[in-house]
Formats: C-alpha cells, structure tokens, sequence
C-alpha cells in the first residue's frame, strides 16, 4: 500500500476508533425523503446508512424494514407508517439526494405538513443531507456527533 494512502487510512482509524468504541445513546433516527405522492421513502434496517446509524450510537427508526428479501437499499411506506415509526424519533434527517437539498424547515413542511407534530422538528433536531454520492465518503464524524450530541 501506498506510504500516503497508508497515514490517510490509519488516520481515519484513528478517529473512527471512539465512534465504534461508542454505546448506543438511545437516540432513534429516521432517515428519510417524502416521495411525490406524499409518503416515505426510508432506508432499509440493513443498508449502510442505517448501520451507521447504529455505529453511531443512535438507533434506526425503521428496525424492521428488510425490504423481505429484496435487494433494494430504500422502501416507499405511507404517510400513516411513517408518521407512526418517526414521529416520536429524537432525530430526522432529510436524504436530499433525490429531490434537493431543503434550505428551511418551512420547505420541509411544505412537503408534508404533519412533520410539525414530529417531537424532532419540534425539538429543532431536524437536519437534512448534502447530496450524497456512493463514491464520496460520508460525514461519517458529523453524523456520531448527531446522534450523541458531543
């Protein structure tokens, strides 16, 4: 291996070692974009982002969403399980990769007005993402100090 590629991944180690040492905080997380037709589109319990969750000390919102079998990473769910799965979540995060980074939380609740009852929103603990791209490593620090606070 390359003597820089080397430091570059060693130091990455380095500060990921807290992150992976971190217990879960109990601070569940719902990740999520509102589709066209006004429901949910989360990721699935085993996909990257939601493990991340889990190394980052929260808890994934949507535990039991498999995808049963498929291969696909998101699923489209209705406002109605939604809104029974996230509303009490500590934390939402707007996936802004599909539609568009959100500036306002008023651009959020034009989407979907109930997001207002979310205790999230509520809490101002509502964050929404930078495109994300699968070749560009993730704010994987950005999103521990998210889930704990610290």
């Amino acid at each position: 291996m390359d003597n820089g590629v080397k430091t570059y991944f060693d130091g990455l180690l380095d500060r990921l070692g807290p992150i992976l040492e971190q217990e879960n905080t109990g601070r569940t997380v719902a990740f999520f974009f509102i589709t066209a037709s006004g429901g949910g589109n989360v990721r699935c319990s085993g996909d990257y982002i939601a493990k991340a969750i889990g190394l980052a000390g929260g808890a994934y919102a949507f535990p039991d969403l498999t995808g049963e079998g498929s291969v696909q990473s998101t699923m489209n769910i209705q406002m109605e399980e939604f809104y029974q799965k996230a509303r009490d979540a500590d934390i939402l995060i707007y996936n802004s990769t599909i539609d568009g980074k959100l500036e306002t939380l008023d651009q959020l609740l034009e989407k979907s007005p109930v997001l207002g009852d979310f205790k999230a929103v509520q809490e101002g603990n509502m964050w929404c993402t930078e495109k994300i791209s699968s070749r560009r490593a993730w704010g994987w620090g950005t999103l521990w100090w998210t889930c704990t606070g610290s």
